[in-house]
């Protein structure tokens, strides 16, 4: 019975050992997260010195944390300084210590999982919004919520533990940059999927900070379509403290505003996934040639031949991924990669061509242009005849010259540059040679 009760005692001795270092991790985490500022008003209180580098600034404050004497006081402090601190800074190494501990020590969380915002009263279920190209939807933290003039526009929501999980990068034990929380603002309407829209004059409050609106003037009186996403991940809090947001509007509309967790998808993915679907027959574009040239011939003035510019209207480069939109009328194609990469800085999304709107969904790769741009090399510009067929404009008052005419033009260049600067130097001798001299009074 001896052996039994000492056996019992070391375990419960050693559980409320590992229960005191989790606990006292906390506060080394929150000393860790204390700036300068902090951690010597941590030392004024008890009369430490508070001269030196924050290195060994943060040695004094451990110490006073391991004493017996100031232990409570201490602990208190912290807490009472950490409570000041903006939420960011409070939460960044108290989070990575959470994910470090074993689960029998982790706090059950304020909400279960299935419901990490609260009940709203507003909720618009029958309103979509359409799937962003470079975001891919992971989980829906606040469902399409109603809001405007006589519609309370706060929003109060938690992280489920599996969330903050989800934002923690797993290597650098911080939040991730790929997988973000997203606030995305749409006009009330049910007829169809939504795009990303702003309201007029609208201001975004988040956990009581003011978040900037990408591309958005506050003074301009209009609606901003083809908006971005907001990434609010900065701006949240985690484990058991909750989130309000608060959308401000001074015209009488009505928005929905909606919250995911989504992972970021660069502009080299989404070009994958469009070169990955099925290239359009060359016979179309072929077909579609013979019939804009048989057009011409019923009117007087016909054209034999068309020619189209292989170079992007975007980029002014030679295409890698012809491309054009379903929409579109027009033969001419701009290249893949430079208008996603164009779309990702500043969301336009409007044929450069013809101005018409041009959607991912929408694009297709030209067949019978990605084969032309294969196999010509120093060609620009191709020229098609009434039957579909093409070859390459290589001559001189062409657009893409061959390399066998580059010397000429280049010597022609040389020779014209020489005869100016032959009559810039007669010019100038001419008026010297002819200026009045000055006479001085005086010697």
């Amino acid at each position: 019975e001896k052996r039994w009760l000492e056996r019992v005692k070391s375990g419960v001795l050693s559980i409320m050992a590992e229960a005191g270092k989790s606990f006292d991790e906390d506060y080394m985490s929150m000393l860790k997260s204390f700036r300068v500022r902090e951690l010597q008003e941590l030392l004024r209180s008890f009369r430490a010195s508070c001269s030196g580098r924050k290195t060994y600034l943060l040695k004094r404050c451990v110490t006073l944390l391991d004493s017996r004497d100031h232990r409570s006081e201490v602990k208190k402090k912290i807490k009472a300084i950490s409570a000041k601190m903006s939420p960011w800074k409070i939460r960044t190494h108290y989070v990575v210590q959470q994910a470090k501990r074993p689960v029998s020590s982790v706090p059950p969380p304020p909400q279960p999982e299935q419901q990490s915002a609260l009940p709203c009263h507003n909720a618009c279920p029958d309103v979509q919004l359409k799937p962003h190209p470079f975001y891919q939807e992971l989980d829906c933290v606040v469902p399409p919520t109603l809001f405007g003039s006589q519609v309370s526009s706060k929003i109060i929501f938690h992280l489920s533990p599996s969330q903050v999980q989800q934002l923690i990068s797993k290597s650098q034990k911080t939040l991730s940059s790929v997988i973000q929380v997203l606030l995305r603002l749409c006009q009330y309407d049910t007829s169809c999927k939504q795009g990303d829209c702003f309201p007029r004059q609208c201001q975004l409050i988040v956990n009581g900070r003011v978040t900037f609106l990408p591309g958005y003037n506050f003074f301009h009186n209009e609606l901003k379509k083809n908006a971005s996403p907001i990434d609010i991940t900065q701006s949240l809090l985690f484990y058991d403290l909750p989130n309000e947001i608060q959308v401000m509007s001074s015209v009488d509309e009505k928005f929905v505003c909606t919250v995911i967790m989504a992972r970021r998808i660069s502009s080299n993915e989404v070009l994958q996934t469009l070169v990955s679907k099925e290239v359009r027959n060359p016979e179309v574009s072929k077909t579609l040639v013979k019939e804009k040239l048989a057009s011409d011939m019923d009117s007087e003035v016909s054209a034999t031949s068309l020619k189209i510019s292989l170079l992007c209207p975007l980029g002014k480069m030679k295409m890698n991924n012809p491309c054009r939109a379903k929409d579109c009328n027009h033969l001419q194609c701009f290249d893949a990669g430079t208008y996603l990469q164009m779309n990702e800085r500043k969301a336009r999304w409007v044929c450069p061509v013809c101005d018409k709107t041009a959607l991912v969904d929408d694009l297709f790769i030209d067949g019978l242009f990605l084969d032309i741009c294969r196999t010509t090399q120093d060609c620009t510009e191709v020229e098609f005849a009434a039957d579909g067929s093409w070859h390459p404009m290589t001559g001189r008052h062409g657009n893409g010259g061959s390399l066998m005419t580059r010397p000429y033009d280049k010597q022609n260049k040389t020779k014209q540059l020489i005869s100016s600067i032959r009559s810039l130097a007669m010019a100038t001798n001419f008026f010297t040679s002819h200026q009045p001299q000055r006479q001085f009074e005086g010697g």
